[in-house]
């Protein structure tokens, strides 16, 4: 279940974007679920066309999507400026990964707010993340 409050929606300039991996296919129908709740959402994967891609991206970069939803290999070398939110929709499998996502939000020394949803059964996978960061990454 995603819950978004409208309160974040509301703040004009505000993009976020949410990542999640291939597994089961979840990527799917995030994108129509959030905007089932009002959110204005793109998908970006490997399985859209070139131009589905190209769509996506600029109608997020120009504002006409405030969430993209995007797979790790999708968001690969994106450089959108102005992201103030990340969320991983799954515990990435590494701290190169991890820094990956959430460095999303901190282009040209701006600050931003990343969220990792944790399923009980990527418990281990946190912790050895949180483990790999030391103090620097707060639970």
């Amino acid at each position: 279940m995603v819950i978004v409050s409208p309160a974040v929606e509301a703040t004009p300039l505000a993009l976020r974007m949410t990542i999640v991996n291939w597994r089961g296919g979840v990527y799917l129908g995030l994108a129509r679920r959030l905007a089932s709740f009002g959110l204005r959402a793109a998908a970006l994967h490997a399985d859209r066309t070139q131009q589905q891609r190209t769509q996506a991206v600029e109608g997020f970069r120009g504002g006409h999507y405030t969430v993209l939803v995007a797979t790790d290999v999708a968001a690969r070398g994106l450089d959108i400026d102005g992201i103030t939110h990340v969320v991983n929709f799954e515990v990435p499998g590494s701290r190169e990964t991890y820094v990956h996502r959430v460095g999303r939000t901190g282009r040209a020394a701006a600050t931003g707010t990343a969220l990792t949803l944790v399923a009980p059964e990527e418990q281990r996978a946190l912790q050895a993340l949180q483990r790999s960061f030391g103090p620097e990454l707060q639970g």
